[in-house]
């Protein structure tokens, strides 16, 4: 508590910055541990009222009228909408009685409410008990260790490939739910949202992106939008009237389909390059065969390197000039995914190529590249951020863990 209030009060307590490291992360896992006790109190007060309510002759009307005075009275207490309380307790009560390893987890102060909440919501779609049983089980054991768009992602991919005919089923269900959604805000902006079945989705995204990238912009005119600023003009431009600036825009989405999914002998879905989404294997093998897609095929290296083919072992080529073909590029995306960076969730398609021993010396072939996006590039450009382990350390530590190399103030 005396080192809290320290850092309250803008003392450091010392100067060593592993100990400020070590000590905010004690600080975290004190609050979370915090939160925690919170919910299971509100969850108390709940319950205590719950009883009181039973032991009284009452409609159901009146009855349910009851609960709801409960929860506007933690609420009022809490300065939190009802909406927001009911829809916390609802979670953190399934939870509790559903998902008692990763309550676990939350009460030691390993996780916080959010992402519980994130993986109750993955739970509530299953309709196994033992497939709910299952999730909390491998839940719990990675929860700590991930970021909240990395854990949406794996529970993306856990949900997907523990029961496939329950997640085809699923997806079919929820295409019926797709819709458009305009909001009007502040300041002359609205917000546009689209629920579309994700496939569609990857297909808008990039399809932007690449426009957006090959628009010829002339600073010395004025033109100084970002691309995030170009992408929502030619979002707008494209719905108002059909028309495109330039010449037409190619865009490939990049998925992985299991053998056994295409041949029809698995219902195991494909997963996007960046492993962020899911597609149903119905899906993924109509995609596979639509007739004038332009498909361009990789083999995971994980396959049998005799049924490459007429298609090279991309990874394992070197190449002479410094700038990686598109072959290897795309190779790279499948195998990196995303950036690097550890906890970093930005796709490998949207990153930089980077030489981890910088070119000439580094040679460009795989072994010797990895994604970064620009943030995460230029860190490591500049001394604070380490290539990844070695297959040794890899042993012991998590995968792409990368650390900071120096304290700024050493920097060249």
């Amino acid at each position: 508590m005396e080192e809290t209030q320290a850092l309250i009060g803008g003392e450091r307590p010392g100067h060593d910055v592993d100990a400020l490291l070590a000590s905010a992360a004690a600080l975290q896992r004190q609050g979370r541990r915090t939160e925690a006790a919170q919910i299971s109190r509100m969850l108390a007060y709940q319950d205590h009222r719950e009883r009181e309510i039973s032991g009284l002759q009452l409609t159901a009307p009146v009855r349910e009228d009851a609960r709801k005075a409960a929860v506007r009275d933690l609420a009022l207490t809490l300065r939190s909408s009802e909406r927001t309380v009911t829809e916390l307790l609802a979670a953190m009560r399934f939870s509790r009685r559903e998902l008692p390893r990763v309550w676990r987890s939350f009460g030691e102060g390993r996780t916080d409410a959010a992402r519980v909440r994130r993986i109750a919501h993955a739970a509530l779609s299953l309709e196994r008990p033992e497939n709910v049983e299952s999730l909390d089980r491998a839940a719990a054991e990675i929860v700590e260790h991930r970021t909240p768009g990395g854990l949406q992602a794996w529970l993306n991919r856990y949900l997907a490939r523990l029961d496939a005919r329950e997640h085809a089923a699923r997806c079919r269900r929820a295409v019926q739910e797709r819709s458009v959604r305009v909001i009007h805000g502040e300041d002359g902006m609205s917000l546009v949202q689209a629920l579309i079945p994700t496939v569609a989705a990857a297909s808008i995204e990039r399809r932007l992106a690449a426009a957006a990238r090959g628009q010829q912009v002339d600073r010395t005119l004025g033109d100084d939008r970002t691309l995030a600023q170009r992408e929502a003009d030619l979002f707008a431009s494209w719905l108002l009237d059909g028309r495109t600036e330039g010449s037409p825009v190619e865009a490939k989405i990049a998925i992985m389909i299991p053998q056994a999914t295409l041949r029809g002998d698995s219902e195991e879905p494909a997963v996007s390059a960046d492993r962020r989404w899911t597609v149903p294997a119905e899906q993924a093998r109509r995609l596979a065969g639509a007739p004038g897609a332009a498909h361009e095929w990789y083999e995971a290296l994980c396959g049998p390197a005799e049924d490459l083919g007429e298609v090279p072992d991309i990874l394992a080529v070197r190449y002479r000039g410094r700038f990686a073909p598109s072959r290897l590029r795309d190779a790279i995306t499948f195998r990196d995914g995303t950036c690097r960076a550890s906890g970093c969730m930005v796709p490998a398609e949207r990153s930089d190529l980077d030489h981890q021993v910088p070119w000439p010396v580094g040679t460009t072939q795989a072994a010797n590249l990895w994604a970064l996006c620009r943030r995460h590039h230029r860190m490591k450009t500049h001394g604070f951020l380490d290539p990844p382990l070695s297959a040794e350390e890899e042993e012991v530590l998590p995968r792409y863990r990368t650390e900071p190399r120096r304290h700024p103030s050493q920097a060249a």
